[in-house]
């Protein structure tokens, strides 16, 4: 078996979680290749939207979007299913 490759994308903002999508499709049947995303939260904010909160338009939880669910049909092609959160890091030893 080759060298497990190990990529680590640092926060599920846009771009976070867009490069989150592209490489587990890219790799989805690799079994070589482990992407793990960190995220403080087990869900994305849309800060685009964060206005409609400060007008008392909508509610806090119409701007969140469960990470779960992005990324459940990746997920279930076979990219590891384990969590891992931010307090999970020590920036100290780098180890995730």
């Amino acid at each position: 078996m080759p060298d497990l490759k190990r990529i680590v994308i640092l926060g599920a903002g846009y771009a976070g979680v867009e490069a989150a999508k592209v490489l587990g499709k890219k790799f989805k049947k690799d079994d070589s290749v482990e992407i793990t995303l960190i995220n403080d939260n087990p869900f994305q904010t849309l800060l685009t939207e964060l206005h409609e909160i400060a007008g008392r338009r909508t509610e806090k939880e119409s701007v969140m979007v469960d990470l779960y669910k992005v990324f459940k049909a990746i997920i279930l092609g076979g990219m590891p299913t384990q969590s891992r959160f931010a307090d999970q890091y020590k920036p100290d030893t780098l180890l995730i």
